[in-house]
């Protein structure tokens, strides 16, 4: 089995927040490009004004949340991105708009990706526009098995007494984990990250907000989450009696840049109970952002081609991957990264690929996390 942890700013300081189902959502990434045709602002009787439409699909889409969808089920359609033209005075040709769609289920996440493809094309057609639709899947429901969380809950009380579990209700926010959960039996839990009062001068009162450029890891509640972690590993290998073996591969590759400044790292972590992790990304300068586009498949190739390096290199097939995961600044990317990712592995498909759109914090190109099967025999 697997557990993780995410720190939390509602909880108080050093508190377990455990939730025996779903404790946080879905993470699904859309984007919808309206095409119109631009003409001079004074004259938009010549245009097919793409923000207009942009703005009517905008207004559209939410009575996917307020009509469409079972007001039971729990759901977030968020717009957090509108883009149309360069000056004041030009209608322009295009307008895109992106978002994210947070759910609990599966069964929702199709509702709203069918009725969103549907609703924006019926609207851009009656107004004589056109557009595309990109709904990009990233990552399921964090739903946690109900013995591991009292595994967590028990090793919490054994440790810091019965005062220290609260419940937590399900958040919206997501977690990658939920990917791990489709693999391997496993609990998410948070731990209190405290009211604020460890926070530097000059960053506000109270807690801060996760994702948030004031934000103030709570050093105190490390020895907390370790000590949890401890204990329920020391509680399930005594309660099974069962020794596992562990070895450890560090290895580390240094891929050839494509030009300039782009450049690639490899490396294969801890293998544990039968798991090997691989990841690497091919890194660009984050401050001048270039990226070779039309390259974007000779990039995916190149990160795969040195994660089985890396495979190889531990005496791993390529199919014994039972997991790949992909990060890539774009939604646009999906396509030549998934025809790429499906060259690769042939009829042997390790799950489903995994496409997280995200800023490019660190300059991040493409980036690739792999897990393996390995016989510890």
């Amino acid at each position: 089995c697997i557990i993780a942890c995410h720190n939390w700013p509602d909880i108080p300081e050093g508190k377990i927040g455990i939730n025996y189902q779903t404790i946080m959502a879905s993470c699904n990434a859309f984007k919808i490009t309206v095409k119109g045709r631009g003409s001079h602002g004074a004259m938009p009787n010549e245009s097919i004004d793409p923000v207009f439409v942009a703005v009517q699909i905008v207004n559209c889409l939410q009575a996917i949340i307020t009509r469409q969808k079972n007001p039971l089920d729990a759901a977030v359609l968020s717009i957090c991105k509108l883009c149309a033209g360069k000056t004041y005075n030009v209608i322009p040709d295009s307008a895109e708009i992106e978002g994210t769609v947070r759910t609990f289920s599966e069964a929702v996440t199709t509702l709203i990706a069918e009725n969103m493809e549907k609703i924006a094309h019926q609207v851009a057609l009656a107004f004589g526009a056109q557009c595309e639709v990109h709904f990009v899947r990233q990552v399921p429901p964090v739903s946690n098995r109900s013995e591991i969380v009292s595994a967590i809950e028990n090793a919490a009380i054994e440790l810091f007494g019965s005062t220290s579990v609260v419940s937590q209700a399900p958040v919206m926010p997501s977690e990658d984990f939920g990917v791990y959960l489709k693999h391997r039996p496993g609990a998410l839990f948070f731990i209190g990250n405290g009211e604020g009062s460890h926070r530097v001068a000059g960053h506000g009162e109270g807690p801060c907000s996760l994702h948030n450029p004031s934000y103030d890891f709570n050093d105190a509640i490390l020895p907390i989450g370790a000590g949890l972690f401890v204990t329920v590993v020391e509680n399930y290998l005594s309660n099974t009696k069962i020794k596992r073996k562990t070895m450890e591969a560090k290895m580390k590759l240094v891929c050839p840049p494509f030009k300039g400044e782009n450049k690639g790292h490899y490396s294969a972590g801890v293998i544990s109970k039968g798991m090997l992790y691989v990841s690497g990304q091919l890194s660009i300068d984050p401050d001048t952002r270039q990226v070779c586009q039309g390259d974007i498949k000779a990039h995916t190739r190149l990160a795969l081609d040195n994660v089985d390096r890396v495979l190889k290199e531990a005496g791993v097939r390529r199919d014994q991957v039972v997991f790949c995961r992909v990060y890539t600044p774009s939604v646009e990317y999906w396509r030549p990264i998934n025809e790429v990712y499906a060259e690769f592995f042939g009829s042997h498909k390790p799950g489903r690929v995994v496409v997280s759109t995200t800023d490019l914090h660190f300059g991040c190109l493409v980036e690739i996390e792999a897990i393996a099967e390995v016989d510890e025999s």
